[in-house]
This record gives C-alpha cells, structure tokens and sequence, in this order.
C-alpha cells in the first residue's frame, strides 16, 4: 500500500498501479529550439513544443504506454489491505524501515512537512509512510517522491532495497553524485532522478541492472561519458539524460538496446559522429540528440528505423553541430518520420527520396548549407505542416508547386537567394499563419491575392526586392500581428485598409519609398500597435499629435531619416511603455518638451541631425532618465550648460551631445556613477574649464571625445583609478587649450586603437619604451576583427580628421587605428620603438619640434599616411620607408632631411611637395637636385652615433654600403671612400701585401672598425615579429565625408 504526498504534492489518496503510469504524463517530453523569423531583423530562438502539439501529444502517449506495457511485466501488483494488516505484527519494524529512515536523515530540506510521517514511533508501518508502495511481502517495491521539493543528497543504503522495482525522485533539488550502490537494486524497473542539482560521473555499475526498463537522468549537472555498460541494458524502452554536461562520444554499443523507444541525449556537449549501430534499434521512435557538437555524416543504417516518428540532431545555441555532407538517400525508408530537425549544421543537399515520406509533417533544415533550387519531391509531402529553410544558399524561384503544400501553416525560405515573383500559387496556401521570406532578392509587387491568406499572423518579406504600391486587400488579413516589408522599394502612401488589421502589434515599413504624411487614417484603428517603423522613407508633413493619443501601447518609434519637420509634440510623453523613440535625420525644429521627462521607460533617445533649439528639460535630468541608456542629440542648435545632474543617469551608456551651441565648465559635472558609460561624446561645443577628474570612475568607457572645446589645463592623471580606463579604444582631445606632458597612462592602455591629441600645447618628448603598453596597435588584427554587437555598437561613431577632411566612421572600433600628436610643442627624438606598433594606418606627429633622424619603420608595413613635418628632423630618409607599400600620403615637409631619396616607391609614388620646401639637403628623384656621387649617408651615420643614434633595424642589418662609384650596385666596393686607400697593383704584387694592406685599413679607420667588430658585440634589441594587417584607409567600411 502507498500513501500520496499532501495537497501541495502528491494527494492523499492510495494508488494502485494501474494509475501510477499518469505520473508521468506531467513530465516534459520535448524541449526544442527553433529560429524563428526577424521582426526587427533578428533572428529568435522559440521553443518548437507549442507548435507541434500534435508530436508532443503522440510522444506523451507513446512514452506512457511503453512504460506502463513495460513496468507491468515485473510489477506483482498493489498488497490488499487485509494481507498487508495481517504481517505487520511480524514483519514491523523491520530493516527497511532504518534503510528509509537513514534516507530522511540526508535530506536537508523538507517542505510542507512532507516525510514527518517517516517515523516508527508515528507509524510503525513503513509501507503506510508519504510515497512508500509495498508488495504482499511488506516489502518496498516504489519509492514516489517527485516534485516534492526536497534538498539534499541520495543515500546509498537505498541500494539494499532489493524488491525496488520503481525509484522517482524527480523534480526536487537533490544534490551530489548517484550512488553507485543503486546497481545492487536487481528487480530495478524505473529510475527517475530527472530535474534534479545531480553532479558527477555516471555510474557504470547501472549496467548490471538487467530489468531497467526507463532510465531517465535528464536535466541534471551529470558529467564525463556516458557509459558503455550501459548498452548491457536490453530491456531499456525510455533513455533520458539531456540537459546534462556530457561529453565524449554516444557509445556504439547503444545499439544494442533492441528494445530502446526513447532516446534523449539532447543539449549535451557530446561530440564525434553519430553510430551507425543505432540503426539497430529498430523499435526506436524518437530520437531527441540535438544540442550537441556532432560531426561528420549522418550514417545512412538509420534508414533501418522503420518506426522512427521524430529525429532531431539541432546544433546548440551559439554553436553549430559540423554535420557535413548530403542527408542519405536511406532517409526514405523511414516511411513512419512526422519530424526531421537538422537545423544548425553544415548539409549540403536533400535526398530526392525525401519525397517518400508521405506522413512527414514538420521539415526544419535551418542554418545549413542547402544549395541548389528548393527540392521538387518536396511538393509531394502534402501532410507538411511547418517547411523552414532559413538561412541557405537555395537559389532559383519559388516553384509553382509549392501550392502542393496545402496543409501547411508554417513557410520559411529567408535568408536565401531565392529570386524572381512570388508565384500566386504560393496565396492559396490558406492555412499559412507565418510566412517568412526576408532576405532574399524576390522581386514584383505584392498581389492583391494577398488578401486570400486570412489565417495569416505573420507576415515578413523583409530586405528584397519587391516595388510598388501596397495592395488594399491587406486589410482582409484580419488575424495580423507582425507585417514586416523593410528595405524594399515600395512605393506610394500607406493605405488606409491597413487600420482594418486590428490585432496588428508590429508594423515595420521602413527604408522604402512611402511617401506623403504619416498615416494616421491607416494608424489609428490599430490600438494594438507596439512596433512602428516608418523610418527610411519620404515622409513630410509633422508628427500628427494622435499618433500617440491612439497608439497608446507603443514600446518602440522609428521615424528617423524622413522629412518630417515642425516639432516634437508634446503628447509622446504620455507613451508610459516606450522604450526606444528615433527622430533623428529629419527637419525638426522646436525644443524638446517637458512632457518626455515622464517617459520613465524611455531607454533610447534619438534626435540626432535636426534643428532643434533650446535645452534638455531639467526634469529629465532628475525625473526622466532612471532608465535612460542612449542619449544622441547630437548635430543640432542646443545651447546652455551642461547640467550636473547628468551624472543622475546612472544607467547610461551613451551620450553624443557634440556639435551644439554648448558652453559651461563641464569640470563641475559628476561622472562617478556612470560606471556603464561607453561612450562620451562632447565634442564641437563651446565647454571650458578642465577635464573633469571623475570620467576616471566610467570603467566601462569605450569611446573619449572632449574635442573641438575650449577645454584647458593639464591631461588628468587617470592611472590611480581601479580600471584606470583600461578599455578606451577612442581617446579624442583634438583642438583645446590643454598643456602639460602627455600622462604616462594614456601609453598604457591596451586597447586604444585613435589617440587624437592634435592642435593643443602639449610640450614633453614621446617616451619610446612606453610604446609597447600600446598592445592594440602592435597587432595588424586589430580593427578587422568584430566586436559583439548589442544596443549602443551603433553609436560609437568617431570624426577623425586626415589631412583637413573629416570622415565620420559609423563603425570606428572594426575600422580605424590612428595616432595624432600633430600641432603640439613635443620635444625630442623619434622614438626607434615605434616601428614595433604595425597596426597603425595613420600616423601625424607634424608641426612640433622633434630632432634627430626618422626611425627604421619598414616593419609598419600598412602605414598608409605618415606625416612629419614642420619639425627640426635631419638625416637621411631610411631607405625601410620605400618597404611600405600602402603608404598613400607622404609629407616631410619644412625639415632639414639630407641625402639622396631611397629609389623604388618613395621615388615614384610621392611628388616633390611631400619633400619641399625645406629639407635642403635632399636630393635624387623626384627632386632635380642630383646627388654626388660619393655621397654615403649610411656611413655617415656610423662617423656621428650621438647625432645620428641607431634604430633597431639599422642594429639588424649591416648597412649596404655603395661603391665609390656611388651606384651602389653588386660590383661596389665593400668599403665604399676607402676604395682609394686598397691600392689595385698592391693585390697584383701578392697576398702578403693584400693582407697588410687591408689589415692597416680595419686598424686606422674607425667607421671600418666600428662595424666589423664594434657593431656585433652592442646589445642586440628584442625583435618583434608581427603578422599583416590592413590599413586606415575606408575598404571594409563606410566612411562618409561630412
């Protein structure tokens, strides 16, 4: 006899075991991932369970009659009460009273008083105890104590319970590992001990138990392998262990388990290739192993599974499984398959024998690598429910056929390169409810036939090529929810029909060619709206007042880059559940109403690029931006201070206030709790006073522009703060009053790819060993690889000035690696160190007043704009420089550089306005100044170490000295102006002489000396070896020319 759990559990009531199989009834069977369209134009991940309830209802059933047919084989059935009274004088309290006692003993936590009847003293019969069920015998043959929320541990004295023929603890937080003594439990039918906090290895031992029938450990912290014992298991009909941390290999000799119905290994970490020894299953129905990294091909013996209802092999989320090749043709033997998911992988092609699957209801073979035209044999699984092919390479049209598909609800081909009209065919699938085809280059008008589609909710055709106007038979889709037409060349105004699709939550038109005003005929019926994109179009005419009196759910606004012109009304204020409003790029004029400091959800504020006036509201500052992340107002007319109570906004991320009328000591403004600012932008304003030291508190600062101001005083020292601004990538202080040395810090931030100091009074000399703190720049990755996205990436836009053009980079932190010092008063050399950051593509060091010769800088190989001039160099050009072969801007202007221009690029790329005026000592092509002919700046050099100090690259490589001849060709002389010391009739009269001739030339000449035996023993340089990398020029990015 069995006693149930409370009312809070399990009820009162004693059960017999032919309702125990409904227990698992409320166990969930499948949990699967899908991708489903882009609302917004990104992809989401769904659970599949709520749109096949049709599987879920079939893998319920099956499951429960597999485990009832197979627990009612061992099962001796339910004591009845008159034999159970009848041994309790003999048998109580016996030894298995004291098993479940020291079993209560190591549970921690028990709610709800469930197991307080676990006590002789209150009970002496144990098998009358909560969740205890007895045979004849009084001995414990269930023990049911799922969904009980209990803590603790499994004691391993439940292994001496030798008539346990059912074992579930499912659904509480038991900790620890499996006792391996449960393998001691020989009649063992069902063990259950899903849902659980379980660690550990699986025991092997579990393999002994000869009559287990449901194994099932899902959704557990299980790691390591799963056992090979466990193909010892013949009985086996459910095999549950997904949601674990397996690893290693699905063990080949599963296939022995001729009895196996369930099999469910999914969202694990196993990897290698799927086992052609599961072919040998062949009662197997469902097959749930995805969520895993698999490789290889799928082994064609599982076309032996004649009664194989659902396969998935799913990759998992942010992997993919690396399944290769074609899907095997043997797939269509298996004449019983309602679900194929094989999405996440790298398959190649479809089996024309796919055709053969007349029950298949669900095909989902997303993210893979599908080419071709979509599969003709498709058309003839006409019991398809749910087709999604989203993101291949399929090309062609859509075929005629697929109006074969008439049960259909679900069509997804986005992502593709699907061409051509949408075939009308397609508009009698009456019983589509979503229908995606975003990205693809589809081309035509939307039909009127749309109309014929009134089941339909969402609707997403996204990023093609479709033109013309918006049909009025939208309107007859009455159950819409989503419609999404983005980037496509639809033409006209929006129709009013569309306000007859009430149910409509998301409505995204944007980038088109709509014109006229905002709709409102169309809008305002749709009282359901949350989602409005009409951004992108040519819109005029103002922003109607009733759009926010009748939208009143809206979360997000798009109605940037329009022409839309007067004011903000005032009345978007009362949108209490916007989160993101963007207005910027369109002729706005006004100021910005006090009414949007009521906006306490407003997460996004864009008003970018209009003509606005006034100042921000002060009751924003206090009131309105306790959820503020994003404020963007740049490139309008907005004057005053800048408040202090900015620093209110703790939870900002972005500030772009540049190009206004701002003034103000911004020195007062408290930056300490924005500890999530990424990027700051105050730049081409009229703020004075000094930099504020609290910006040391932004450890997450990404982005630094202070430029263009009327800022003064010295660079804070920011190196004492803890994160010491350890991830700025953008550092801009352009065009200020600032003095002082550059701080030791700003050489010791890692991730800095622009330092723009330029056009202040900077004094102090550039500190060569500090150079190697700038580790971003000694990369030539850096600015091509990625970075995540996520909300603000959009935002962390730069104004970078080359050579009096400014360029705005939408992306700068992929793109842009610069240093600019140029227009300061910095001393001193050049520092050699500096051709050791090869990831720099643009480099301005020029109108200061740096001496001593130009460094060897030929290892910076994509340098592609260098200028130095306007200082006090001198010296040769190092010949290294013609090594830079994407150098496109050159300026050495206004120095006192000597010798001869080195030959090959430098001679033919640059003109002579990179070299003149000043440097009257240069000379060579393209100059029409000639040089003499034994002129060597090279061992001029070696006469001059302390003017002249060697760079690593001169310490590297002996110098090539030319000929006397001046030529420099293979036939010079070693020993260039000494060729008249080394008399030619000496070497004719013998070697003696030779010898002592050039003996007397190493002793007596210093230069000679210095670089056969001086040079060598000098304390050679670390090198650094350094890989390609792309330069600053705009190639993989947009720049645009403000």
């Amino acid at each position: 006899m069995t006693r149930g759990l409370p009312p809070h559990g399990r009820n009162g009531s004693r059960r017999g075991s032919s309702d125990w199989w409904k227990c698992w009834m409320m166990m969930a069977l499948l949990v699967l991932q899908h991708t489903t369209s882009e609302v917004f134009g990104v992809a989401v991940d769904d659970v599949l369970t709520e749109d096949m309830p049709d599987i879920q209802w079939a893998m319920n059933a099956a499951r429960s009659r597999l485990l009832d047919r197979s627990f009612s084989m061992f099962s001796t059935g339910p004591p009845s009460p008159d034999s159970a009274l009848s041994t309790i004088a003999t048998d109580l309290p016996g030894p298995e009273s004291q098993i479940l006692q020291d079993f209560r003993k190591l549970i921690s936590k028990r709610p709800f008083g469930v197991l307080d009847d676990w006590n002789v003293e209150r009970e002496p019969n144990h098998c009358k105890w909560t969740g205890v069920e007895c045979n004849e015998q009084q001995r414990v043959t269930r023990l049911e104590l799922s969904n009980a929320q209990l803590d603790g541990t499994i004691s391993p004295s439940l292994g001496h319970l030798n008539n346990l023929q059912s074992l579930n603890l499912s659904g509480n937080s038991l900790v620890g590992r499996i006792p391996r003594e449960l393998s001691s439990c020989k009649s063992l039918v069902v063990l259950d001990l899903s849902h659980n906090k379980i660690s550990g290895v699986l025991p092997p031992d579990l393999g002994n138990l000869s009559d287990l029938t449901a194994l099932c450990l899902s959704d557990n912290r299980l790691w390591g392998s799963i056992p090979e014992e466990l193909g010892r298991l013949t009985n086996l009909v459910v095999l549950e262990m997904e949601s674990n941390m397996l690893t290693g290999q699905i063990p080949w000799q599963l296939g022995n388990l001729t009895s196996l119905g369930f099999l469910k290994l999914a969202d694990n970490s196993l990897v290698g290739t799927l086992p052609p020894s599961l072919g040998n299953c062949r009662k197997l129905q469902y097959a749930l192993l995805g969520g895993n990294l698999f490789s290889g091909s799928i082994p064609p013996e599982l076309g032996s599974l004649g009664d194989l209802q659902f396969l998935s092999v799913y990759g998992r989320s942010g992997d993919t499984n690396q399944l290769s090749g074609a899907v095997p043709a043997e797939i269509g033997n298996c004449t019983s398959l309602r679900a194929i998911e094989f999405r996440d992988n790298r398959l190649v092609s479809l089996p024309s024998t796919i055709g053969l699957l007349s029950n298949l209801q669900y095909i989902l073979f997303a993210k893979n690598r599908l080419t071709g035209t979509l599969p003709p044999e498709l058309w003839n699984c006409t019991n398809l429910q749910w087709l999604d092919f989203t993101n291949n390479n399929l090309s062609g049209s859509i075929p005629p056929e697929i109006g074969n598909l008439r049960a259909v609800t679900k069509l997804e081909l986005a992502a593709n390169f699907l061409s051509g009209e949408i075939p009308k065919e397609l508009f009698e699938l009456t019983s589509l409810t979503y229908l995606q085809l975003w990205n693809n280059t589809l081309s035509g008008a939307i039909p009127p036939d749309i109309g014929k589609l009134k089941h339909l909710q969402n609707f997403n055709i996204g990023m093609n090529l479709i033109t013309g106007p918006l049909p009025d038979e939208i309107g007859l889709l009455s159950e819409l929810e989503s419609l999404s037409m983005y980037v496509n060349g639809i033409t006209g105004p929006v129709p009013s029909s569309l306000g007859q699709c009430s149910k409509l939550k998301v409505l995204n038109l944007g980038t088109n060619s709509i014109n006229g005003t905002i709709p409102m005929e169309a809008l305002g019926p749709l009282t359901e709206l949350e989602v409005l994109h009409l951004d992108t179009n040519f819109l005029v005419g103002e922003i109607p007042d009733l759009l926010a009196v009748k939208l009143t759910r809206l979360r997000f606004l798009f109605l940037y880059s329009n022409m839309l012109t007067g004011s903000i009304p005032p009345s978007l204020g009362t949108l209490s559940n916007l989160t993101d409003l963007y207005l910027q790029n369109n002729l706005l004029q006004g100021s910005i109403p006090d009414s949007l400091a009521e906006l306490h959800s407003l997460v996004t504020l864009h008003l970018a690029n209009n003509s606005m006036t006034g100042s921000i509201p002060a009751a924003m500052w206090k009131n309105g931006c306790s959820s503020l992340q994003v404020l963007d107002i740049e490139s309008n007319r907005f004057q005053g201070p800048l408040t202090p109570c900015l620093g209110n906004c703790s939870k900002l991320q972005v500030v772009r206030m540049g190009n206004n009328s701002l003034t103000g000591d911004i020195s007062t403004v408290d930056f300490s709790r924005l500890s999530s600012l990424m990027s700051l932008s105050l730049a081409l304003n009229t703020f004075t006073g000094s930099i504020p030291p609290t910006l040391q508190s932004c450890s997450s600062l990404v982005l630094l522009d202070l430029s263009r101001n009327q800022l003064s005083g010295p660079i804070p020292d920011f190196s004492a703060a803890a994160g010491g601004l350890r991830g700025l990538q953008v550092l801009s202080l352009r065009s200020n009053n600032l003095t002082g040395p550059i701080p030791s810090w700003i050489w010791r931030l890692p991730r800095l790819q622009v330092l723009d100091l330029s056009q202040n009074f900077l004094a102090g000399s550039i500190p060569g060993p500090a150079l190697f703190g700038l580790l971003a720049y000694q990369s030539r990755d850096t600015g091509k690889s990625s970075i995540r996205a996520n909300a603000t990436s959009n935002f962390l836009q730069f104004l970078l000035t080359i050579k009096g053009q400014e360029w705005s980079y939408s992306y700068v932190l992929l793109a842009a690696t610069a240093i600019d010092l140029s227009s300061n008063s910095l001393t001193g050399f050049i520092p050699p160190e500096l051709g050791a950051l090869v990831g720099l593509r643009y480099l301005n060091l020029s109108g200061n007043q740096l001496e001593g010769p130009i460094p060897a800088i030929g290892s910076m190989t994509d340098l592609e704009q260098l200028d130095l001039s306007n200082n006090e160099l001198s010296g040769p050009i190092p010949a290294t420089l013609a090594d830079l072969r994407s150098l496109g801007v050159l300026i050495l202007i206004n120095n006192n550089l000597s010798g001869p221009i080195p030959g090959g690029l430098l001679s033919t790329r640059f003109p002579n306005s990179s070299y003149v005026p000043g440097n009257e000592g240069l000379c060579s092509l393209p100059l029409t100044k000639e040089c003499a002919s034994n002129f060597n700046p090279r061992l001029t050099n070696f006469h001059s170490p302390e003017k002249n100090p060697l760079t690593p690259s001169q310490l590297d490589e002996p110098p090539m000295l030319s000929g006397g001849g001046g030529n420099g060709g293979p036939e010079a002389s070693v020993f260039g102006p000494l060729s008249d010391t080394v008399s030619v009739p000496a070497v004719a009269i013998g070697v003696a002489v030779g010898f002592f001739s050039v003996l007397a030339i190493i002793v007596f000449n210093r230069a000679v000396w210095d670089f056969m035996f001086v040079l060598p023993t000098r304390r050679m340089p670390t090198r650094v070896y350094n890989v390609p990398y792309g330069l600053f020029r705009p190639r993989t990015f947009e720049a645009a020319r403000e």
